[in-house]
């Protein structure tokens, strides 16, 4: 009869025991260290930075946006290669005008004028 006492103390321990650990709420917290890898992160086109999404050290989401490059990276050659165009248009406007009369006077003055007596063996 003793060692029914003794068996029935013990059972009524060990349930409380469990109901106790049962109840117990585990920390929101964990001891130790968490190793991870660093991504080095780049665009595979080249263009100007217009906007920074996320900030050193943030945590991201899959698919989440981190940068923005300029939509438009080709408007400002496109410009420049217009100009250069006008440019050249121009130039061309100015060589199919031919020189000014006077240019063209002294270029002729200086055709029509006689040449110098060759000497032997002298050629201009």
């Amino acid at each position: 009869m003793n060692s029914g006492f003794v068996r029935f103390h013990i059972g009524i321990l060990v349930v409380a025991i469990l109901l106790i650990g049962c109840n117990k709420k585990g920390p929101d917290y964990f001891q130790g260290y968490v190793e991870g890898e660093y991504l080095y992160i780049a665009s595979s086109a080249k263009g100007e930075l217009k906007i920074l999404f996320v900030t050193k050290g943030q945590t991201v989401n899959q698919d989440e946006p981190l940068f923005q490059l300029d939509p438009n990276p080709e408007v400002l050659q496109i410009e420049e290669l217009n100009q250069r165009i006008q440019q050249a248009e121009s130039k061309l406007a100015d060589v199919g005008k031919g020189s000014r009369p006077s240019e063209i006077a002294a270029i002729v003055a200086r055709l029509n004028k006689p040449s110098p007596p060759q000497a032997a063996g002298y050629l201009p």
